[in-house]
Parts: structure tokens; sequence; C-alpha cells
């Protein structure tokens, strides 16, 4: 073949183009600690921490890394289409490297033309400890619209094996065996805690009549397995049988999984502000049915762990603590040679080199804004045709009911069984109230331990709520009088709970965090009480408030009478 025709391609001359702003997707952080095992002192950690990045740096750049980069020396390498950068601050206790190669082949996938990647590594280190940080991103023109691919960076594994990794707990691709009740105290408060970044997976040992593609394992996924392909991206915590129950009874039911099944605790987990269904289980006979892909049942199922794990680690807020990347530490490289600079000439050499590092990280900051605007943009999108979904569907479902009492002659809640339990009173409402009436995690936990003694007026009264009370609140016209004499049936009265202004000498007592998730403080601004009694099995007192977005009655607490100055 000749130069020519090697080289012959369409003549563009005279055209110009534009390769068009590329879609840019971050696909995996973290931020954790390193272990460096027992007895290690920081330095040699330090050190090893070092080598192992810079030999993973060596093997992906396609030149050779000169030795400088072992000593946490700053170094640039380029070759055309690729460059990698490292920038080195010991007095500060700081490294950190970027790499940007264009995307190439991977097991059967070929490479994407106009596809690049850029993985960041930091390390930063204080008397105490070693961070390692980690961010992985993504661009592609708008010619590269294959799927972008979750990945996870060699180097985390890396570190994670040879020094130990630390998120609150280990990062060593294991599942959390669980063992003694001791153990579920720790379990709790590590889900509680603010600082937990990574989601939890508990997987809980199966009915022994179900067993999953393992005849020989008591659990449906391979729990060692789902630890290692979710290694830097989520937490895997195997409950045995015999504390399922243990556990069910310190959380509830509605947040605790059993016979199999497995529930994902997703970062920020308030037990009492939180609804179980942000913290979602999946049940056994899911588990068994899944379809991914060319994949079914556990396998299946186990995909689909990994794939939400890196949907969660791509779209958090990350703390990146002391750790610096790149365009960052650039800039605080220059800004440190600037203060140390002796003469003019030095100083406008060191000035430069500063407004340099500070124009790159302004133009990384501004890619960085519109990505996040994209993505906002987009959450925002779906966020309300969610809301627009709920709304028809709770439509739907006050029309279906009024359709049911014109044809049965009665209210459609008229042959409700109403069970002799409070433990049934979660569920009952779940079931029977959804989209009218929906209790509070903190009324779920007033339930526990209650012993007000008519159970059946307690139900009662949340099916006057779900339907008199909303109906009154949504403007029906005769919904108020028929309030009103079913008040007077059950001989409850309502009012008002308290004053806001004494409702906060009361601290949190009146209030709820509201919507769920939030960090809004809703107040129990009514209450159906009967009984004057101080002792709570005589003395009933449900505490709510309307919640006009959802056009819902949003139960608080219940059934026994809270704290004020006069109680």
């Amino acid at each position: 073949m000749s130069d020519s025709e090697r080289y012959r391609r369409a003549d563009r001359s005279g055209h110009t183009i534009r390769p068009g702003r590329p879609t840019v997707r971050t696909t995996f952080q973290l931020c954790a600690r390193l272990g460096g095992g027992s007895g290690a002192c920081l330095t040699d950690t330090w050190n090893q921490a070092l080598k192992i990045c810079v030999d993973w740096l060596g093997r992906k750049f396609p030149e050779r890394i000169p030795p400088e980069a072992y000593k946490g020396e700053s170094i640039e390498l380029e070759v055309h289409g690729q460059s990698l950068g490292c920038i080195g601050i010991p007095e500060l206790g700081l490294w950190s490297a970027r790499i940007q190669l264009p995307d190439a082949p991977f097991q059967d996938a070929p490479a994407i033309a106009g596809r690049s990647w850029t993985t960041e590594i930091a390390l930063s280190r204080d008397d105490f400890a070693i961070q390692f940080a980690a961010r992985n991103v993504c661009a592609s023109l708008p010619n590269g619209d294959a799927p972008i691919a979750f990945t996870t960076p060699v180097i985390v594994t890396d570190l994670a094996d040879n020094l130990g990794l630390i998120e609150m707990r280990p990062l060593d691709g294991k599942p959390w065996i669980l063992k003694t009740e001791a153990d579920l105290e720790e379990l709790h408060a590590f889900l509680e805690n603010a600082q937990r970044s990574l989601p939890v997976y508990l997987i809980s040992e199966t009915d022994p009549s179900r067993r999953g593609p393992d005849p020989t394992s008591d659990y449906l996924l391979d729990s060692a397995g789902l630890a290692r392909r979710t290694l830097g991206l989520a937490h895997v915590v195997v409950m045995p049988g015999h504390l399922a129950s243990v556990w069910t009874q310190r959380v509830g039911k509605e947040w605790s999984a059993e016979m199999g099944a497995v529930r994902t605790y997703r970062p920020g987990l308030r037990f009492d502000d939180h609804s179980p269904y942000a913290h979602p289980a999946v049940l056994p006979e899911k588990i068994l049915s899944w379809r991914l892909d060319d994949l079914e049942g556990a396998a299946a199922m186990s995909a689909h762990f990994v794939e939400m794990a890196y949907i969660t680690c791509v779209g958090k807020k990350m703390h990146w603590g002391t750790s610096l990347f790149y365009a960052d530490a650039r800039a605080k490289q220059a800004e440190l040679r600037r203060a140390a600079a002796a003469d003019d000439e030095n100083w406008r050499a060191s000035y430069e080199a500063q407004i340099s590092a500070l124009k790159a990280k302004l133009e990384e900051s501004i890619k960085e804004s519109e990505a996040y605007n994209d993505d906002a943009i987009q959450a925002v999108r779906e966020c309300d045709l969610h809301k627009e979904e709920s709304a028809r569907l709770r439509m739907h479902n006050d029309s279906l009911r009024a359709a049911l009492s014109a044809k049965i002659g009665q209210a459609a809640d008229a042959t409700l069984e109403i069970p002799d339990s409070y433990d049934a009173l979660p569920e009952w409402a779940e079931r029977n109230l959804v989209g009218r009436l929906v209790l509070h995690p903190r009324a779920k936990r007033g339930l526990r331990g209650a012993d007000y003694e008519d159970r059946e007026l307690v139900y009662r009264a949340l099916l006057l709520l779900a339907n008199e009370f909303r109906a009154m609140r949504r403007g029906d016209p005769s919904a108020k009088e028929q309030l009103e004499a079913g008040i007077h049936q059950l001989g409850l009265h309502l009012a008002r709970s308290i004053a806001p202004a004494r409702a906060g000498q009361q601290g949190d007592e009146y209030f709820a965090k509201y919507p769920l998730g939030s960090d809004k403080n809703a107040f129990f601004e009514l209450h159906l009480r009967k009984g004057s009694s101080k002792k709570t099995q005589y003395c009933l007192a449900i505490y709510f408030f309307w919640d006009e977005a959802t056009q819902q009655v949003v139960i608080g607490w219940l059934p026994s009478h809270l704290d004020n100055r006069m109680t």
C-alpha cells in the first residue's frame, strides 16, 4: 500500500470541524485511611504507598517513569493524547498524581473513539494517619455515545491488598460476619454514624427449604464474591439466623432483614427520621427471579447490587479531607514557591507559575460545575416526573375508593379487619392507608412497648384521620360535620397539640425531620386525645400534621402523651 493510499481520507479543507462539548461523568470516587499493618511507622507506610502508586502509574503510562517520582518529587510527562503529572509537597505531607489516557479495548469491548479517562490519586499525612483519595472521570464527545462503564481503578485494590484501606471499617474485600449480640450493637452504631459514606448490604441467612444456586450455602448471595466486587464501594455484612430476630427486635421489622432477604442501608441513616423505603429490602422471591442482561437469580441480583453501589458512589458529595488533587496541589505548590522566592526575578517566575496553576484550576472547576449542573438538571427533571406520577397514582387511588364505596353502599374501609396488636399497625397502615396517611418513623418507634388498653380505638382513630379529616382538608364541604360526628362517636377530642413557642422549650419532642431524609423540622401541630390519666394504659394521644404537598396526614407520635410543662 502506498503512502498516499495509507493516509487517504476525505478532503476537509475549507470546513470547520467542531467536535462538540464532551459529556463528563465521574465513574468512581473514594477517600479512605491507609492501614499500614500493625507496628508499621507512618514513614514506612508512606514510602510503601508511594511506591505502589508510582508502580501503578508505570503500568498504565507508555513511557518509563523517572526515578524522581519514587522519591515523591514532581514530574510531568506527555505523549500525544496521553499525559501524566505528579506533584510532591513534602513540607505539607502531600502528594498527588493525574493520568489522562484515551479509551482502550478492554476484554471483548472495543475502544470508543472520542472518549478519554482521567484518574486522580492523592496521598496526605499528618502526625497520626495517612489518607488516600481517588477519583475516576470519563469524558465522551457527542459521537462517543456508547454507555459509560463504572470502573474501580486497580490502585484501590493494590493499596487495599498490600497496606489496607479503612472507611470506618476495613475495606478489605471481605464480608463482616456477625457472631454475637454485641456485634449487633456495633452494627447499629456503625449504620447511624454520620461519618459513614458507603452503603451497607446486610445479607440474612435463608430458610433451609429455599436454598439458592449453591445448595450447600445458608445464604442466597455469595457474600465473599459481593464483598470483593464492591471493595471501596460498599460494606457487606452477613446476618446469621440466630441473630436476625434479635436485630428485628432492636430496629423493628420494617428496618430488618430475615429469611434470606437482603437490605441496603444507605449513608446518612437515622432510624428515627428516615423512611425504610429509602433503605430498601429485597425479599428471597425477588432475588431468585431477578434478571439482568444475560444473568438470572442470585447472580443477577449480585450484579445489580454492584451497579447500585457504583451509582451511590458517584452521586454522593465527597469530603476529601486533607487530600489535594493535581490542580489544587499544583496551585498550592506555586503559592509556596512564590512565598519562598528571594529576588524580583524569582518572584516574577513564581507569580507566573501560580497564575498558570490557578487558571488551570479555574478551567477544571468550570468543567466540573458544568457536569454537576447537567446532573442536577437531570435529577430535578426525574424528581418532577416522580412527583407527577405519585400525584396521579393518589388521584387514581381516590377515584377507585370512591367507586368502590358507591358500589357497595358504604365506606370502602368499613370491612377492614382491625388487628389486635400494635406490632401489626405499621404494616396495616402501609397496606390500607397508603396515599392518605403515613406513620413517621418516630411514630413507629412510639408503638414499641405501647400499652394503651384500647388498641381498636387507635386503629379507628387513624381511619378517621385518613378519611374524614383528610376529606375536610381537601375541601369536601360535608367532611367537617362527618369528622365531628366521628370524633364524638369515638369519644375523642381534637385540638392543637401545644403552642409553637412552648413546643420549642421541649427540644425536639414536638418536631420530626420531614420530608423523610431531609433536615427540615415539621411541627406536630394537632393531636387526637382521650383520657387525662398519667398512666399510659388509660390515656391516648395521637400527634399529627397535614402535608399539603402530598395531601396526606403524617402521624408523628402515638399512642402516649408527649412531655410538656404540665406533664
